[in-house]
Formats: structure tokens, C-alpha cells, sequence
């Protein structure tokens, strides 16, 4: 059995514009949903979903492509 070496993920050059803890949107089951970027991965993302008490027992998870993700910008007050 080969031993497992963990291999260097590097964001691929669509993922080089979003960073760990950045908020972002997405569609998903056509609904428009608000995340945190938790992992970059080579061509995707894990993103935690916010959801009405956002706490860490009851995170949903998902892997979003870098194509289908969209940075969330907050408007100054």
C-alpha cells in the first residue's frame, strides 16, 4: 500500500478571486443562498450556508464551482 501525501490544493485562476471567510451567493435548488467560503479547493469551494441561527451544530455544507459562485459586497451605511 502506497503511503497518502496530502497534495497541495492552489485555487484555480477563476478561484483566485474569492478568499477563506469571504461571504458569497450562489443558486442552488433555485433559490438564492448566502454562504462562507470554509475551503478553497483546485476548481470549487466548501461553502457553510447560513441559515437562521447559524450555529456550528446544524451546518450545511457544500462544494460550489468557482463558476457559479458570486462575491457578496455590503453597501456602506
Amino acid at each position: 500500500m502506497r503511503p497518502y501525501w496530502p497534495k497541495d490544493t492552489e485555487p484555480s485562476e477563476l478561484g483566485q478571486t474569492f478568499t477563506v471567510n469571504q461571504e458569497v451567493s450562489f443558486i442552488y435548488k433555485s433559490e438564492i443562498h448566502v454562504g462562507l467560503v470554509e475551503k478553497m479547493l483546485k476548481n470549487s469551494a466548501i461553502i457553510i450556508l447560513y441559515n437562521e441561527n447559524f450555529d456550528k451544530e446544524n451546518q450545511t455544507k457544500l462544494v460550489i464551482s468557482y463558476s457559479k459562485l458570486l462575491p457578496v459586497f455590503k453597501q456602506p451605511e
